[in-house]
């Protein structure tokens, strides 16, 4: 229990104070719940992810939405695991359910390389990048059930 209050503690310190996040690129945070089956799947994978970046670019948070409910109201999370890269206190990307290990660094990768090509961004721009690189990857994606085109449930964007 106080790993996860700490984890929220640096989830919205690195959130609510800005020095710090001018020195580290990019929060990837992980909301999660320990009943859900999809979450037991992605932790492993999530932890080998933590291990494979610098801190300097990239920290990893996991937030336990059953006891941290109160950040969880407050980032509208609505499906779990749901991961949230953040970059210069904005929202850069976020993934719904677990689609696999290649899928979340994709996506951090590509936020990491909007980060690099930019170094001092208005927080607006950053957004505004971050988005367009997020619409780019789940282009063609069903956002019900995540799979490509091809499901038929008429939910791709």
């Amino acid at each position: 229990m106080l790993l996860v209050v700490l984890l929220v503690a640096l989830l919205v310190a690195l959130l609510l104070l800005p020095p710090l996040l001018t020195l580290l690129q990019v929060l990837v945070a992980d909301f999660y719940a320990t009943w859900c089956p999809p979450c037991k799947i992605a932790a492993p994978f999530y932890g080998k992810m933590s291990k494979a970046y610098p801190e300097e670019l990239v920290v990893f948070a996991k937030v336990d939405v059953d006891a941290c409910s109160a950040v969880s109201r407050e980032e509208r999370i609505q499906s779990m695991p749901t991961f949230r890269l953040y970059w210069h206190r904005a929202k850069a990307s976020e993934v719904m359910g677990w689609r696999g290990e290649a899928h979340l660094k994709g996506l951090i990768d590509g936020v990491l390389a909007i980060a690099a090509s930019d170094k001092t961004p208005r927080q607006e721009d950053a957004a505004a990048k971050a988005k367009s690189f997020a619409d780019k990857a789940f282009e063609g994606v069903c956002m019900k059930c995540g799979k490509c085109d091809g499901c038929g449930c008429s939910n791709v964007d």
